[in-house]
């Protein structure tokens, strides 16, 4: 029953990032005109908030290891909820630019802790309580946009969407520290020493890379779909947020039968179903018209919605690191994708149009696809050719 509860927690904080981090996009355009910034500038909310996350990539593991999993999952909740409330209190751009980074940070430990502390929990099903942990993420990431797009519809100051997050975070938060974690040891590892060991480890790099193009691939086609909805299809602006909103909302969904799913079938064998179907739909999607653009949307994010949480479940896995440095480095990874990717995909869309850019997208799901692959027949090999070793041997 208690573990019950701690999963529950771990889910509503992992909502609450999700959310969190989600919150900015639809402000940006309102923080910039009272604070008398242009759009160039008020991208720079956005690259503190990333920062914060990719500074909290590199220390995460050294404060689980230091301080252990609970101290400092309750840490970055509390900080979280006092962060959101100076957003929303802040004087000035740069005020809110520093929150952000630190929000960023914090945010990025909250969640590690969120997805490790299920994992070390759930022995024998770490991708089914990875999975259903990061479902959430995805109704978040709905809860979010809708969040702030109801604030501004409202005609209220953008610092509410912060203020009454700040409340809620609050009320979550005092809910969480009555739930009572099991005992984690804190084991001293998960510091530098361990990370580069991680990283040098040439059996998880394909891993690694397929986590750089997945989540690449997924933020980039988030990022860019309203674009080409309202520019090259005449959606207005709220229909095709509605159609981004769909592909969250199947991911959302997907997760949670994916957590039951891994319980019998092979966690591979559901990502190596899955990618083929992510890569068609946005390969379609350039060719498809009206209606048949929303059903493409709800099955892409049912379709991507295992991708991210069971191929980084193979990491947590590893019993030879702790699964706070592995978490770490799986979004480290997707950070930097998160970063690249749309970037990329930008690029070849004021080049060449946004079409070729969207079809790009889906290549690149194709090239996760190739790249899983044939990691998995390298594991395959690995393991049947020990086991005609050792039959020599004996």
């Amino acid at each position: 029953m208690e573990n019950k509860r701690v999963l529950s927690a771990c889910k509503l904080a992992a909502f609450l990032y999700s959310l969190c981090t989600n919150i900015l996009a639809p402000l940006l355009v309102s923080i910039g005109r009272e604070f008398g910034i242009g759009l160039q500038k008020s991208g720079g909310m956005f690259l503190a908030f990333f920062a914060g996350n990719f500074a909290a990539c590199t220390v995460s593991g050294w404060l689980v290891g230091r301080f252990g999993k609970v101290i400092v999952f309750y840490g970055s909740l509390v900080c979280m909820t006092v962060l959101c409330g100076i957003i929303g209190a802040a004087p000035s751009f740069w005020a809110v630019c520093t929150a952000l980074f630190l929000l960023g940070f914090a945010t990025l430990i909250m969640q590690v802790t969120a997805v490790s502390i299920p994992a070390d929990i759930a022995v024998g099903d770490t991708a089914s309580a990875v999975s259903g942990v990061q479902a959430f993420c995805g109704f978040g990431a709905l809860a979010g946009l809708l969040w702030s797009g109801i604030v501004l519809a409202l005609g209220v100051s953008w610092r509410m969407s912060y203020l009454s997050f700040a409340a809620v975070s609050l009320a979550a938060t005092i809910y969480i520290l009555g739930v009572k974690f099991p005992v984690l040891p804190c084991s001293g590892s998960g510091g530098f020493r361990e990370m580069r060991g991680l990283l040098k480890n040439k059996s998880f790099q394909p891993t690694f890379l397929c986590l750089f193009l997945y989540a690449g691939a997924e933020t980039a086609i988030c990022s860019w779909l309203v674009t080409y909805l309202t520019e090259s299809l005449g959606f207005a602006s709220l229909e095709a947020s509605a159609v981004t909103g769909t592909i969250w909302g199947g991911v959302f969904v997907g997760r949670l039968v994916c957590a039951k799913l891994t319980r019998r079938i092979r966690p591979a064998v559901i990502v190596m179903s899955m990618i083929p179907i992510s890569a068609a739909c946005v390969l379609a999607i350039v060719h498809l018209q009206g209606p048949a653009v929303c059903v493409a949307a709800v099955v892409l994010g049912l379709s991507m919605s295992g991708i991210w949480p069971l191929t980084a479940s193979k990491l947590v896995d590893d019993e030879r690191y702790d699964s706070g440095t592995t978490i770490s480095i799986a979004f480290l990874f997707s950070y930097i994708g998160n970063s690249l990717v749309p970037y990329m995909i930008g690029a070849i869309g004021e080049r060449v149009g946004l079409a070729a850019a969207i079809t790009a997208d889906g290549l690149i799901l194709c090239l996760l696809f190739l790249v899983f692959s044939l990691s998995q027949t390298a594991i395959r090999q690995r393991i049947f050719g020990g086991s005609v070793q050792l039959e020599k041997e004996g």
